[in-house]
């Protein structure tokens, strides 16, 4: 076979194979997307039907939140649900947010113009309405509006084949992510969420696995004690005494490995 063959072959056969990988790949996609959109349209319809029926209902819940360089925001009110896509066709990824609102104005102080720019970076970065005022002297002056956005957001990981759950200013300031199954995402999951989002007892961080439940917490206490207990064994059992030989030197004159010495 001619070297112009053999690149011909070479060429087919490396077409051949990056056609299967493409045809996998989107076998792959069509399968994940199969499985996360109708689990997104789902969690979508849960939410704003409970979005809907809370800002009809209006339920009573304070939050209160630890502000760095200032103390506690308290009793700040949910008073206005939302949910909301830029997606309403795929719903690749939508948000929930909870207006939690206070009343009146909060007026503090820093009293340096590096302590004043931290404060406004931190408190920018947590989405919350103030303004600032910087004197001559530096001293920095912030006109607080008690306000926190508490938000959901959920977006399809394609990569990961997961649902991507960020919450942000749910216990405290600040968020976090969740990287859950589709099959996780459950009626018992959306249930236990929206208890958490009214401040009520939910089994919500031991279903992300942020904690664990009272029954997992008592078999681990077990095993441990288990553990404990056969080390504390092993170490009180006696040492085994080494096998006693003889030795050359105890052995009778004339005696040898093979009897007696002729």
């Amino acid at each position: 076979m001619s070297l112009l063959d053999d690149l011909k072959k070479e060429a087919e056969e490396k077409k051949a194979q990056e056609a299967a990988e493409k045809t996998s790949t989107t076998a792959q996609r069509d399968y994940i997307l199969g499985t996360l959109q109708p689990k997104m349209k789902e969690v979508f319809k849960y939410f704003k039907e409970l979005m809907d029926q809370l800002n009809v209902v209006k339920p009573d819940v304070l939050r209160t939140y630890e502000l760095k360089g200032y103390g506690k925001l308290e009793d700040l009110q949910q008073v206005k649900y939302r949910v909301w896509t830029d997606h309403p066709e795929t719903l690749e990824s939508f948000s929930i947010q909870i207006d939690c609102r206070g009343e009146g104005e909060i007026e503090f102080q820093k009293s340096s113009k590096e302590m004043a720019e931290q404060q406004r970076e931190y408190m920018w970065s947590h989405n919350l309405k103030f303004k600032a005022k910087l004197g001559g002297s530096g001293v920095g002056t912030f006109y607080l509006e008690p306000y926190v956005p508490l938000g959901f957001e959920f977006t399809m990981d394609t990569e990961k084949a997961a649902v991507r759950m960020r919450v942000k200013n749910l216990d405290a300031l600040g968020s976090s992510i969740f990287i859950l199954s589709p099959e996780a995402v459950n009626a018992e999951f959306l249930d236990e969420l929206g208890k958490t989002m009214l401040g009520q007892e939910s089994r919500f961080k031991e279903l992300t696995g942020s904690t664990v439940s009272d029954d997992v917490r008592q078999k681990l206490r077990e095993q441990l004690a288990k553990a404990q207990q056969a080390q504390a064994t092993a170490a009180a059992a006696p040492a085994a005494e080494p096998e006693k030989k003889d030795s050359l030197l105890k052995r009778p004159i004339g005696k040898g490995f093979f009897g007696d010495k002729k």
